[in-house]
């Protein structure tokens, strides 16, 4: 409110609308800021919305017709009530007016109160003049300090003072010293500490650290073995990756095929018995067929159904080179079904795999490992077909036991 505004001229206001808890910047409310001007009076003098600049800014525009000062206030009931600093404006009072409201004021100023001010600086500035008091004061002190250097005391005036310096330092190395005070000095108790904890056997052990380190090191060498000629142990740990890799090969990492993996792989590799069993149970049921239609494209349809009593590992092939070709379907979704009460089949699949269209795998496969009694494989596409697209599809089956 430093600036005075003539009467009749027109004012603008500007608000910022944030949000409360986010800081955010609120826009598009103008029509819901209801804007209130109060005049010289403190009355409402009028109403209304302001004009959105951007970011949160808003303006309003007002013409005082008096002489005071005239506030505007901006209120927003939109996300929590929100409410504006007030914003104040000085209106009619001139610069001329103000000058002589101020000249009116000085006008009744005592006088006489400043010129003993006056008079008290005078002297001050007699005293720090050439020899005025506080010169001679300054001059009397500088001529003592001057004479501080290389002697200010009189010869012997310290001596007693040093004698008895002396004797306290004599004393406090007499406390520090293994030798002296027989009791009570620091080194004879530490010594006796050390000596009763530590012990005459255990104190020699500190005088065999050396012959130690020759011992260890003969050591290192028998472990280290002939033929090394850099004895770090980082050195032997990139020897032994480095044979390592010799070893296993390109294309082994040391975290991920140690030799212990590679014996749990050899391990679990099937004996020639087991295999024949595995391939003299297995029975391939050949290539067949199945009809995309127009009509059940994007339906879940039943491609076959397999009626088992026992216990058998399901492999299905898929052939959709049809569908690459003609681009139809979209993505196909193939779903692989178990009867879990012998009536029911589960709602959800035990295996489901997806293929879309023109990602160049038109061979997908689903299997499963271990499945009992009836199993059926349904397929749907995303995308209709423009007519009847026949698939290609083979099953192999291999009996588990009962």
């Amino acid at each position: 409110m430093s600036y005075m505004h003539p009467v009749n001229e027109e004012l603008t206001v500007v608000f910022c609308f944030r949000h409360p808890t986010s800081g955010a910047a609120l826009t598009g409310i103008a029509a819901s800021i209801d804007v209130t001007v109060y005049d010289e009076a403190y009355e409402s003098f009028e109403t209304g919305n302001p004009t959105e600049i951007a970011k949160g800014l808003y303006y309003y525009t007002f013409t005082p017709d008096a002489d005071g000062v005239w506030i505007p206030i901006a209120e927003y009931e939109g996300v929590s009530p929100v409410l504006t600093a007030p914003k104040a404006f000085l209106v009619g009072t001139d610069l001329e007016t103000l000058i002589s409201a101020i000249k009116a004021k000085t006008d009744t100023i005592d006088w006489t109160d400043i010129t003993a001010v006056l008079a008290d600086t005078d002297e001050i500035q007699a005293a720090l003049a050439d020899g005025g008091f506080i010169d001679l004061l300054i001059d009397a002190i500088k001529a003592k300090t001057d004479s501080i250097g290389a002697s200010v005391a009189t010869a012997g005036e310290y001596d007693t003072e040093a004698a008895h310096l002396d004797a306290d330092i004599s004393a406090i190395i007499q406390q520090v010293a293994l030798t002296g005070h027989p009791a009570n000095s620091i080194g004879k108790i530490l010594f006796d500490f050390y000596n009763t904890r530590l012990g005459a056997t255990r104190c020699g052990y500190l005088d065999n650290l050396s012959a130690g380190a020759a011992a260890l090191e003969a050591t290192l060498t028998a472990i280290k073995g002939d033929g090394w000629t850099d004895e770090t142990l980082k050195a032997l740990k990139d020897g032994g990756d480095s044979g390592y890799t010799n070893i296993t090969g390109t294309g082994f990492t040391p975290d991920t095929h140690s030799l212990k993996n590679l014996y749990d792989l050899l391990v679990a590799i099937p004996t020639t018995t087991e295999a024949e069993g595995y391939v003299e149970n297995a029975e391939d049921g050949g290539d067949l067929t199945h009809d995309i239609t127009t009509g059940n494209d994007q339906t879940e349809t039943t491609v076959f159904e397999i009626a088992k009593t026992g216990i058998y590992a399901l492999s299905v092939f898929f052939d959709l080179d049809v569908l690459e070709t003609a681009v139809e379907g979209g993505t196909i979704t193939i779903r692989l079904y178990n009867k879990i009460d012998g009536t029911n089949y589960s709602d959800i699949p035990t295996a489901h795999l997806t293929y879309t269209v023109g990602s160049e795998n038109e061979y997908p496969s689903i299997e499963a490992n271990m499945l009992h009694g009836y199993s059926k494989v349904t397929i749907e596409c995303s995308d209709d077909v423009t007519e009847t697209r026949t698939i290609v599809y083979r099953t192999i089956t291999r009996d588990l036991g009962a």
